[in-house]
């Protein structure tokens, strides 16, 4: 076929034009990267995977459900690729989760974010302690730059974005993170109630006016109060609630503006009336300390009546309020009554400040508890010798409690990231890798090896037991019930845990809470307590604090027991000095102690006051150093004690400060005389001090420090 000069000029135009749309439609779907198609790897289906340096998160958030695929795995080399998304922003189903490290508490920073988008679309970012989420960012074709401003609470954040807001179909390219202080501090006015005493949200962040906490991708006004038995809320919702999640309300259980209600490790029953009015219908989730109700508020005035099962003194009250009604009001009251028990008198209700007022007075009595339980002491109608011994054991307390009283920063330098068992100071981690998927990092308080923090980096999500946090005990009593109080404190609500004998998911407040729980002494007087942490967000790590017991109730013991003990109770006092010797006699006498040594056996002897003799105060020797060596240009030193006879183990401490300044100084737990520490610096002046420990009730008791010395150089 020929062409004259006109037709070839047309074909090249047309020809050229092609090739620009051809280019401009590649672009739209991979041209942002230099990736290829075949080096992405696909997620969804509710997963979580960490590549690298970042945790991606796809698939199902309430309604929503979302998948992507994703190339490269370095901060500054990430190509995602949003496969399937509806476009609604804020619902999570989309995530990618960066940690940010080397950061100094109390500094306000500037984190900024390089990304390349083939689309235009809607992300939200969040960094996750302390919590601020930016919502709408308005994302162009192109090259963006997205910037957060936060004040850092502790050496690292998680940084997550939100990508349900992308377009199908677009890839985007992230091209690096910064992260520097601050010049120009954005300022935030103090909150402040209106004329009627509605105090407003803040769009994409939380508001808190006691006792409600309030979190909207929309507009709402809202105000409320607590008492010990029961909750009011009026929320005005000035716009809609945004779908799933996007309008929350909670009341936290660490401010404890609401409760104590009775719990137990096997629960107390409450029946729960909620009376509302609400001027439209909407359903909602309530959430009573982690069990889900979904309900409906229908439009008029109704009541709703549930079931609960108190396990916390103080629950975490959580609401998914997302399907709110634009220009709508909910107003309602909480009553929780126990099972039996009439519906408490409402009492009059304080204001919000009074609220507030009231959780700090709270805060003070806790730090005087010294005062008040010598005051306690006081008025009981115990013996003068009695009170006196109170009053000394709660002041051996109390200076116990001093030397914990400021916050301590814990070091994760440990790994987990093979199945099984491994000791954390006065704890066992489990990770159960290969069918969970969960993998740990964990460091332990210098000063206190039954204080550590413990983060999980990986995990399906399968089960909560993929990874769990153990403490063991040791000189119980054989069969004995025992109840436990354990002190945790999480960086988020990001989260929930389970633990031994309760298959109620506990949801995490964010800071310190309680966990109870109850388990049976073994017959060798032992006894194991777990937390399972396979469901707590990647970016959220949990202080563990010394648990502490109590007996609640004996051995349980049979009538035929009972008969034996009464028919031979003569045997008893000869036994109790020895069997052994009887079981030397005559062939006549052999067979009076068999049967002898059966009823001494089932006889329930051992309930009697062993438990009042056990608290007697427990000594430990001091320990003294008997060699300290190092190479000069070495990196270790070796320690060797005096042995103390009676001891668990010993506790080192090597520093360059004689003080032993927390920075300059490791600590090592050893059950051995030869001690290797390690970790140290080449070319420097070390100390060394030592003290040796029992363990009581599976808890550590110390002796006091040996002399310092100055580790001898070779």
């Amino acid at each position: 076929m020929k062409f004259n000069k006109i037709s070839r000029k047309v074909l090249a135009y047309a020809c050229a034009t092609a090739m620009v749309f051809s280019s401009v439609s590649a672009y739209q779907v991979l041209q942002v990267s230099a990736y290829e198609e075949s080096d992405y790897t696909t997620i969804g289906d509710d997963k979580t995977v960490t590549v690298g340096d970042w945790t991606l998160y796809a698939g199902k958030w309430g309604s929503n459900t979302g998948e992507m695929a994703y190339a490269g795995s370095t901060v500054d080399d990430l190509s995602l690729k949003v496969i399937s998304s509806d476009g609604n922003s804020g619902c999570w189903k989309l995530q990618a989760k960066h940690t940010v490290t080397g950061l100094t508490k109390d500094t306000t920073y500037d984190l900024k974010l390089k990304v390349k988008a083939s689309q235009a679309g809607t992300l939200y970012e969040k960094i996750e302690t302390p919590e601020v989420i930016k919502t709408g960012i308005e994302i162009k074709e192109g090259e963006n730059e997205v910037t957060v401003q936060f004040k850092a609470t502790s050496e690292s954040t998680g940084m997550v974005l939100e990508l349900s807001g992308i377009p199908s179909g677009t890839v985007l390219d992230f091209g690096g993170i910064t992260c520097t202080e601050a010049t120009e501090i954005e300022t935030t006015t103090e909150q402040q109630a209106d004329a009627e005493g509605y105090y407003s949200s803040a769009k994409g962040k939380w508001t808190t006016s006691l006792p409600w906490q309030v979190f909207t991708v929309g507009s709402m006004k809202y105000k409320g109060t607590a008492t010990k038995n029961a909750v009011t809320a009026d929320f005005k919702f000035l716009e809609a609630g945004g779908g799933d999640w996007n309008t929350q309300a909670r009341v936290p259980a660490d401010k404890q503006v609401f409760g104590p209600l009775e719990a137990s490790g096997d629960g107390v029953n409450y029946k729960v009336k909620v009376a509302y009015t609400s001027t439209a219908t909407f359903g909602a989730n309530l959430q009573l300390n982690g069990a889900n109700n979904d309900v409906t508020f229908e439009e008029g005035t109704h009541e709703l009546n549930l079931d609960y099962v108190s396990k916390a003194d103080y629950p975490v009250i959580f609401m998914n309020l997302g399907n709110a009604v634009a220009n709508s009001q909910l107003t309602f009251t909480m009553t929780f009554t126990k099972d039996g028990e009439t519906e408490p008198t409402t009492e009059s209700t304080e204001t919000t400040t009074e609220a507030v007022e009231t959780t700090t007075e709270a805060a003070e009595t806790t730090t005087e508890s010294t005062e008040t339980t010598t005051e306690a002491a006081e008025t009981t109608t115990e013996s003068t010798e009695t009170t006196t011994e109170a009053v000394e054991t709660t002041t051996e307390a109390a200076e116990t409690t001093t030397e914990k009283q400021e916050p301590v920063e814990i070091t994760m330098d440990q790994e987990f990231n093979a199945d099984g068992d491994r000791e954390l100071g006065g704890y066992t981690i489990y990770v159960g890798q290969s069918w969970n998927g969960s993998t740990a990092v964990a460091g332990v308080d210098a000063e206190d090896a039954d204080h550590i923090k413990v983060q999980q980096k990986t995990s399906n999500w399968g089960q909560a037991w993929g990874l769990q946090v153990k403490k063991e005990f040791s000189g119980l009593v054989p069969g004995a019930k025992y109840s436990i109080s354990w002190k945790i404190n999480a960086e988020s609500n990001d989260g929930k845990v389970l633990v031994t004998n309760n298959e109620a998911q506990i949801a995490l407040v964010g800071g310190e809470q309680v966990l109870t729980g109850e388990f049976t002494a073994t017959e060798s007087g032992t006894g194991e307590f777990v937390v399972g942490m396979g469901w707590v967000g990647l970016t959220n790590p949990i202080e563990f604090f010394a648990p502490e017991i109590t007996k609640i109730s004996d051995p349980e013991t049979t009538t035929e027991n009972t008969e034996t003990t009464t028919e031979a109770p003569e045997t008893t006092k000869a036994q109790e000095e020895t069997t052994t010797k009887s079981a030397e006699t005559t062939t006549a006498k052999t067979a009076t102690t068999a049967k002898t040594a059966t009823t001494t056996t089932v006889a329930p002897t051992t309930t009697a006051p062993a438990t009042t003799v056990a608290p007697a105060k427990v000594t430990v020797k001091k320990v003294a150093i008997k060699k300290a060596t190092k190479k000069k240009s070495a990196k270790k030193a070796s320690i060797v004690l005096k042995k103390v006879s009676g001891v668990a183990g010993y506790q080192v401490k090597v520093s360059t400060s004689k003080k032993f300044a927390k920075k300059t100084t490791v600590t090592v737990n050893a059950k051995s005389v030869k001690v290797t520490v390690k970790k140290l610096k080449a070319n420097k002046t070390y100390y060394v001090k030592a003290r040796a420990y029992k363990k009581v009730s599976g808890s550590k008791v110390y002796g006091k420090w040996s002399k310092v010395i100055k580790i001898a150089n070779k």
